[in-house]
């Protein structure tokens, strides 16, 4: 596939369209080849309703569909710069009438313009539209009968001890399941080391008692993020940024709770983890395991998501006073996370001139995680009923119930100090509740480490 691939590059006189599942594998040895042969170029994706410059690794948020996208770098192609544009999974989008005509007119331009340098390649495995096949190359992944042979013979084999039969008409939505898999791990890999997933921290589960129970209680092995949710990664996401004191690394505040678990569902898809929130008319409706299954909020078990969510106040507690290695260096039950020293640790009244501070700057707790105790407040998943701001001590959590959850009451728990709160406020012990955003509450991400069946 290489060498035809090559051919179209040099030529480049028709609309390429590839046949592959591999769509993440197929994008990045075309980028290759077009670096190769280029020594500048331009390369965009579109894909889901999404545009990455994959030249500089950047989304352009105003591209969110096929049409804007192709009239937007479809007059570039004057230039001396080749533009190539990879469009893929957007094939209900590549079958609309007004985007056929555009193609069409980009195919008349190159025959008009010999010098026109905008290429459009599609990777896609369904059937060409029959307007298209005149102004089309096609390329069919030689791998893609032996890449479905073994996923076939991987499936029997597994079937066969079960007495499940593999009927010929499951096999697309089959293979279309192991290519979202693909393709998920794929993202993961490129994205591991960048962004918010650089920052996040092991942190071993174990049993512990919190303050707000009367047992020991098991919390799970977790990843958390070093620090709290900062601005410069809510603005990729959200396109907006309500905080009050603005700054790239600064916590983002002021937002609501749903918003974070939104947040959670985007960045999921691009780290290549199954979303953890189904929200629906503005509501958390379900909660989605690994696997795909859907589960109700008041009854999930936790242990079974993947991707990035809000942490339930059991596990929250948990990493903010140290975990394991806070109860090996007997310093589980410091006052403040990972100090009884607060001006070690926080940014709060005393000292933060009640305005937000830069993540990290202040001492870390024993898991090197930040800011714990101070800058913003932070939301977990629980429900806690609400009395004049106290919680309810008749909602309590247990080995069964590790969390409280109910569709009916808006009010959330919120942990941890604030720059608007004093030394006696800030304390690891003291609870919060909130129904609505506050410009001293922000949010920590974390993800579950070890997922069970």
């Amino acid at each position: 596939m290489n060498e035809k691939i090559k051919k179209f590059i040099e030529k480049n006189n028709k609309i390429l369209w590839i046949k592959s599942r591999k769509d993440e594998l197929t994008k990045e040895m075309l980028k290759k080849e077009i670096e190769n042969f280029y020594d500048e170029s331009l390369i965009y994706s579109y894909s889901k309703e999404e545009t990455i410059n994959l030249t500089e690794m950047s989304k352009n948020e105003e591209l969110n569909d096929l049409y804007t996208c192709i009239d937007t770098l479809y007059p570039l192609g004057i230039k001396k710069v080749p533009i190539f544009l990879i469009i893929s999974a957007s094939y209900e989008e590549l079958k609309n009438e007004k985007n056929i005509n555009y193609l069409k007119e980009i195919m008349e331009t190159k025959i008009a313009m010999p010098n026109y340098k905008f290429s459009v390649i599609v990777i896609e495995t369904e059937i060409i539209p029959e307007v298209m096949k005149e102004i089309v190359d096609i390329i069919e992944d030689e791998e893609n009968e032996k890449y479905i042979a073994m996923i076939i013979e991987y499936i029997n084999k597994f079937s066969e001890n079960k007495g499940i039969k593999l009927e010929t008409e499951n096999i697309n939505e089959i293979l279309k399941n192991f290519d979202e898999l693909i393709d998920r791990n794929i993202n993961f890999i490129k994205n591991k080391n960048i962004g918010i997933e650089k920052d996040m921290v092991f942190v071993e589960g174990g049993e512990y008692k919190p303050k707000f129970a009367d047992e020991e209680i098991e919390v799970i092995d977790l990843y958390v993020s070093k620090y709290q949710l900062v601005q410069e990664e809510w603005e990729k996401y959200m396109d907006e940024n309500p905080s009050e004191f603005k700054g790239e690394r600064k916590p983002v505040e002021s937002i609501e709770w749903i918003q974070a678990l939104e947040f959670c569902n985007k960045i999921s898809k691009t780290y290549g983890f199954q979303p953890v929130y189904k929200i629906e008319d503005g509501k958390l409706s379900k909660i989605i395991y690994k696997d795909g299954e859907e589960i109700y909020p008041y009854s999930a078990d936790f242990s079974k998501t993947e991707g990035y969510r809000l942490p339930i106040e059991l596990e929250w507690e948990w990493f903010a006073r140290g975990g394991v290695v806070a109860l090996e260096n007997k310093t589980f039950d410091t006052t403040y996370a990972g100090s009884n020293d607060i001006e070690e640790v926080a940014w709060h009244f005393g000292n933060s001139g009640k305005q937000t501070h830069t993540v990290g700057l202040k001492k870390a707790n024993e898991l090197g995680l930040y800011d714990c105790s101070g800058n913003v407040r932070e939301w977990c998943y629980d429900i806690v009923k609400n009395y004049f701001g106290i919680p309810d001590s008749d909602f309590h959590i247990s080995k069964d119930k590790p969390y409280i959850y109910d569709n009916e009451e808006n009010t959330k728990v919120v942990r941890g100090g604030s720059r608007l709160w004093d030394d006696l406020e800030s304390k690891l012990i003291r609870r919060f509740v909130s129904s609505d955003a506050y410009k001293d509450i922000g949010f920590r991400i974390v993800r579950t480490a070890h997922i069970t069946e």
